[in-house]
């Protein structure tokens, strides 16, 4: 697949076009809660649990208090599911379970965020998989936020935060990484942008991939923020 910008940095149309002020209230809203909860209750946060528990015990924790607290008037949802149908065939195909959703019809167009979690620690076989099929590969060719402009990586760093956030983006700076991700450098030339454009201090950086035009949405690339947020007991 060819990788060639879609849209320019400058012009950024995605943020006409997308109810971004109400993403970054969600998303505002979801790192928030998740230090708050994972300080007032670690025993439910445990390292060794699996990811679907992790996100699990993380939405019910959001959808309870996404009204009362965050002021939010969309839905989260977990581990949606999803059928594509194969135009050729007619026949069902990729069958998905999105871990976290912020949908809203609050605005027009509606606001379907989604946000893909992973555990993570600074090795290199743990970063492979936050790269790969199960991971960020998702929002490129998997089918996952199908026509959006923007969507989420979450690690879930188990140790050396701060460790998995520099290896993970020298990893993206890569060449191997532009190809294999169908990357996308911004206006200055970064393929990896940070800060982050798209919700600011509550991700580390931002990556732009280009995507199957049945897949990517009607202004061109998708950019995907990257937010890390400590498992108790990660420095």
């Amino acid at each position: 697949m060819e990788t060639k910008a879609m849209d320019s940095a400058s012009k950024d149309p995605w943020q006409e076009m997308f109810p971004l002020n109400e993403a970054r209230q969600a998303t505002e809203f979801l790192v928030t809660t998740w230090h708050r909860i994972t300080s007032e209750s670690p025993d439910r946060f445990s390292p060794g649990m699996s990811e679907p528990v992790l996100t699990e015990i993380f939405w019910w924790y959001l959808n309870q208090t996404s009204t009362s607290v965050g002021r939010l008037t969309g839905q989260w949802s977990y581990e949606r599911h999803l059928l594509e149908l194969d135009p050729a065939t007619k026949k069902f195909m990729k069958r998905m379970r999105m871990d976290i959703t912020y949908f809203s019809n609050a605005q027009l167009p509606q606001l379907d965020m989604v946000y893909e979690f992973k555990k993570l620690k600074p090795e290199s076989a743990s970063r492979g998989k936050y790269r790969g099929k199960d991971g960020l590969q998702r929002f490129v060719d998997g089918y996952y936020a199908k026509h959006q402009p923007i969507a989420a990586m979450v690690g879930m760093t188990l140790s050396d935060r701060a460790g998995c956030i520099s290896k993970l983006a020298a990893d993206l700076a890569k060449s191997t990484a532009h190809t294999s991700l169908s990357m996308v450098a911004n206006g200055a030339g970064k393929h990896v942008c940070a800060p982050s454009e798209v919700f600011g201090t509550h991700a580390e950086f931002d990556t732009q991939h280009v995507r199957p035009a049945d897949q990517a949405w009607a202004g061109g690339n998708i950019r995907v923020a990257h937010i890390f947020l400590p498992l108790p007991g990660c420095t």
